[in-house]
């Protein structure tokens, strides 16, 4: 749980991604969590299983495809144990911040809910497209601006690549 609490730190911009713990056991944990959460979210958005399974298996596999890219680019793939466990688990909490709204717009149907909620999940995607951010400006040693570029590539990899790729 410690080694946990390290990559928490990064999600609030108070620890480097050198010195975070290397643990296949966090990254195989989290990668469950992941799993199931972005099954979830998929199910909940458009209902198939089989559908949703597969987009979570080809998101998975293109955050860790990206990942790999940046690394070998940057030379740091001795990085890759806490840089792809540091994406998941930033995923992760998106994920987990967001399935509460998710939930409550099932649950309240008025006028309101569906802007308050737009505005909670944008405040969320923010937070993490900072975080990402943070990660990616440690492994190439960028500009801010460029590593929120490379964070909003990293967003449009999985999630617009995940939609193109299956839409095929």
């Amino acid at each position: 749980m410690d080694k946990f609490y390290e990559y928490l730190k990064l999600c609030f911009f108070n620890v480097w991604l050198e010195d975070l713990p290397r643990s296949v056991g966090l990254l195989r944990s989290a990668l469950i969590i992941y799993v199931i959460s972005e099954f979830f979210i998929q199910i909940n958005i458009g209902g198939d299983p089989i559908q949703a399974f597969l987009e979570t298996v080809v998101e998975t596999l293109l955050t860790f495809v990206f990942v790999v890219v940046m690394l070998l680019i940057s030379k740091k793939t001795h990085f890759f144990l806490q840089a792809y466990t540091a994406f998941i688990i930033i995923e992760n909490l998106l994920f987990l911040s967001v399935s509460p709204v998710l939930f409550w717009i099932d649950l309240i149907n008025d006028l309101l809910t569906p802007y308050f909620a737009i505005v909670v999940i944008s405040i969320l995607v923010i937070w993490c497209l900072a975080v990402l951010s943070f990660v990616i400006r440690q492994i190439f040693v960028i500009s801010k601006f460029a590593s929120v570029l490379l964070a909003f590539a990293y967003l449009g990899v999985t999630y617009v690549g995940t939609y193109t790729l299956l839409s095929v």
